[in-house]
């Protein structure tokens, strides 16, 4: 005999050192950014690694996009908490990047593409 289970799914991100339970009822804020200049891939992993897993930029739970690169390539990218994934991409005009979060430091994250 199986018994019946009720599950209730809340999206708590283990990883997330910003001591913040992210529940799936929070209300979740966005920032949208152009970026024209090109970014050093490496920078990015970094930047991308600390919205995965710290504060400084808010309690950020998504960010993807695609930014042209100072070695000439394009690269698409995702981040969830814990896991940061970048890839070769074709070419576009404008470089995208999109961070999805609670308490998000826009200036901040404005601040890294356009210094």
């Amino acid at each position: 005999d199986e018994e019946e289970h009720e599950h209730h799914h809340h999206h708590h991100h283990e990883g997330c050192a910003c001591g913040h339970d992210h529940d799936a009822d929070e209300i979740f804020d966005s920032i949208g950014l152009e970026v024209f200049k090109k970014v050093d891939r490496s920078h990015l992993a970094e930047i991308l690694e600390e919205m995965a897993e710290g504060c400084t930029y808010g309690g950020i739970v998504r960010a993807k996009g695609m930014l042209a690169c100072t070695d000439g390539t394009w690269v698409n990218f995702d981040m969830v908490p814990e896991q940061v994934e970048i890839r070769e991409a074709d070419p576009e005009n404008i470089g995208k990047f999109v961070v999805i979060g609670t308490e998000l430091q826009k200036d901040k994250i404005k601040a890294l593409f356009n210094d």
